[in-house]
C-alpha cells in the first residue's frame, strides 16, 4: 500500500499492533552524504510504502512505533540510513543476513534476493533494473580513491514501479526473519 498522508495516522495505529515487522530503505546512494528517500514497513499480511511524496513529513513519526521485534537485511546500512533522518527504531533488531550466515555459513551470496530465492523459491522482479536501463538513471561518482562508477538512481524510479520492487524487498525481508527464527 502507497502510504498517503490521509492514510497516515491509520496505518501507524495499524503498526502499533503487530509484534513483528520488517523494514527497509530505499536510499540515493551508499556513501555517507547519501539520504533514504523511502521506507517501506511488513507486517504477516501488509506491506506499507512511505514516500514523502505521498506521505508528508513521515520519518519522525516511525518513532512513534512502540518497542517491536524489527527485521531488516543488512540491518547495519538501514538503521544508519533511518539514523539520517532521525529515526531510532525501538526493540529488538534481527538482521536477515546474520541468519543467512547462520544458516548456511559458506561462500555463497547473502543478498536478499539470494537468500529468497535459496529459502523461498522466490526471485524478485525485473522491472525497475529494466527501466533504470532503459532510462539510464545513473550519475557518475567518484569513490575514494578517485576511481569513477555508476550509481543508480532509484529515487527518479516512478512510483507505480519503485512501489512493487520495494514492498517486496520488505516482505521477503519479513518472511526469512520468520523462516530463520523457526528453524534456528
Amino acid at each position: 500500500m502507497l502510504v498517503t498522508q490521509d492514510d497516515l495516522p491509520r496505518v501507524l495505529e495499524c503498526l502499533e499492533k503487530h509484534d513483528t515487522l520488517s523494514i527497509d530503505t530505499e536510499t540515493t546512494g551508499l556513501e555517507r552524504t547519501d539520504l533514504p528517500f523511502a521506507a517501506i514497513i511488513a507486517t504477516d499480511t501488509d506491506e506499507y510504502y512511505f514516500d514523502p511524496r505521498c506521505s508528508g513529513d513521515f520519518w519522525g513519526k516511525v518513532n512513534l512505533i512502540g518497542p517491536k521485534e524489527w527485521a531488516l537485511q543488512n540491518a547495519k546500512f538501514d538503521m544508519k540510513m533511518l539514523g539520517r533522518k532521525d529515526v531510532r527504531l525501538q526493540g529488538i533488531h534481527y538482521d536477515t543476513a546474520c541468519g543467512s550466515r547462520l544458516m548456511r555459513n559458506d561462500p555463497i551470496s547473502h543478498s536478499l534476493d539470494a537468500q529468497a530465492h535459496r529459502h523461498l523459491g522466490v526471485r524478485k522482479g525485473t522491472d525497475v533494473k529494466a527501466y533504470i536501463k532503459e532510462h539510464n538513471l545513473y550519475e557518475t561518482r567518484r569513490d575514494f580513491f578517485g576511481v569513477e562508477y555508476k550509481q543508480v538512481r532509484y529515487q527518479d524510479v516512478p512510483l507505480d514501479i519503485m512501489h512493487n520492487y520495494a514492498c517486496l524487498d520488505a516482505r521477503l525481508t519479513y518472511d526469512l526473519h520468520r523462516k530463520y527464527e523457526r528453524e534456528l
